[in-house]
């Protein structure tokens, strides 16, 4: 009976070493195919990154010349009519300047993709346009109390700006933390 074990024995060690070159062989197979698939995506996404930059210099070609000196006309006819009338100038741009910044941008974006300007360059103009708007609204607000303060006591001390100073920049934090 003995006899009859040894060789079942002896066959086990050549059935674990068949199990774990299966599973080596398709751990192996899915690494490639992994591989395969990455490589693929990469292929796919420098074709997209490709096209897009065809698409985008396609319809830079597309826009007429003759739509371009349009546009081109219409954006520098307030400056134009400033220098014939002053006066209707001035309602222009004051107009201009009532006009929301969400539109003014919108129109800006269209105005200079047209000349196939960046729209990266845009957005940092904006960006910085936006933070100088922020920096010019907390300069005005401490001129104005510190204007305020010399109206009621006739001068500003030392004193007054150490101990104000700490309030405006807690609120200038409290204003960047609330947008």
């Amino acid at each position: 009976m003995f006899a009859l074990l040894i060789p079942l024995l002896a066959s086990i060690p050549g059935l674990i070493g068949k199990y774990f070159e299966q599973v080596n062989a398709i751990k192996a197979q899915e690494l490639s195919n992994q591989l395969a698939i990455k490589q693929e995506q990469s292929k796919l996404i420098a074709q997209g990154i490709i096209s897009q930059s065809e698409l985008g210099q396609e319809q830079l070609k597309s826009t007429s010349p003759m739509f371009k000196q349009l546009i081109y006309c219409v954006m520098l006819s307030p400056v134009v009519i400033t220098c014939f009338d002053p006066i209707l100038g001035k309602q222009i741009f004051l107009s201009l300047g009532i006009v929301p910044e969400w539109y003014m941008a919108l129109i800006s974006t269209i105005g200079l993709a047209i000349w196939g300007i960046n729209s990266d360059k845009l957005q940092s103009m904006i960006t910085a346009r936006r933070e100088y708007k922020l920096e010019s609204k907390r300069i005005v607000a401490r001129k104005e109390y510190y204007d305020a303060l010399r109206k009621t006591k006739g001068f500003v001390t030392p004193e007054d700006i150490k101990e104000m100073e700490p309030v405006f920049d807690a609120l200038d934090r409290d204003n960047e933390a609330n947008g």
